[in-house]
């Protein structure tokens, strides 16, 4: 199992909400602000920063697609708070093999995945507090040990969790794939890896 540096400037964007995507359903503008009430038709109430995040909230949506459409002005950061439940609904169970034969890495699908904390970082970019680092989602058991392999990059918002992840720990975590990123290998070389930018996180032990 590899070490990896993380790159500070793919944190960076996943923490400002200034995501690249493909699916113009994503096209949404993102800004950030200070508001700290969120309160929606899934029952989340959440602590955030942005002066947008309750802009629909007295709208239903059925679908995260329907909900990304129109909440423009919102940063994901916030929108993974606000939207915890609904992204939920729709996740279904992927493997890392799933996510990396994916043309786009599911890029804008919610998926859920099982795994092992391998590194876990604290950054703050632009105000938002963000956890970050990757989470080996294949369990391997090779008849004399037993560990989890095949990194997936995550991003998760301090607010969505009671407690900071350490390396080690165990968790289920419910997101929306963003693609892939490039990294940097601590041998210099470089990898890519998909990316999740969870909203939810279960710890297993």
């Amino acid at each position: 199992m590899k070490k990896i540096i993380l790159s500070a400037l793919c944190a960076a964007l996943l923490c400002s909400g200034c995501w690249s995507t493909k699916n113009e359903i994503q096209d949404i503008i993102y800004d950030t602000g200070n508001n700290n009430n969120y309160n929606n038709d899934y029952g989340n109430n959440n602590n955030g920063n942005n002066n947008n995040a309750d802009t629909n909230t007295n709208k239903h949506y059925s679908t995260v697609a329907e909900a990304m459409a129109n909440e423009e002005g919102m940063t994901y950061y916030d929108f993974l708070l606000k939207y915890t439940d609904l992204i939920v609904s729709e996740c279904e169970t992927v493997t890392y093999q799933q996510l990396m034969r994916s043309i786009d890495g599911m890029e804008g699908e919610c998926a859920k995945v099982t795994g092992e904390f391998s590194q876990v970082l604290s950054q703050n970019v632009d105000g938002l507090n963000c956890i970050v680092g990757l989470i080996n989602i294949t369990y391997v058991n090779d008849g004399y040990y037993q560990y989890y392999d095949d990194p997936v990059y995550f991003m998760i918002p301090v607010e969505a969790v009671s407690t900071r992840p350490v390396v080690g720990d165990k968790a289920t975590l419910w997101g929306i794939c963003d693609g892939f990123d490039t990294f940097e290998m601590a041998s210099g070389a470089l990898e890519t890896l998909p990316t999740l930018a969870t909203a939810k996180v279960q710890f297993l032990n």
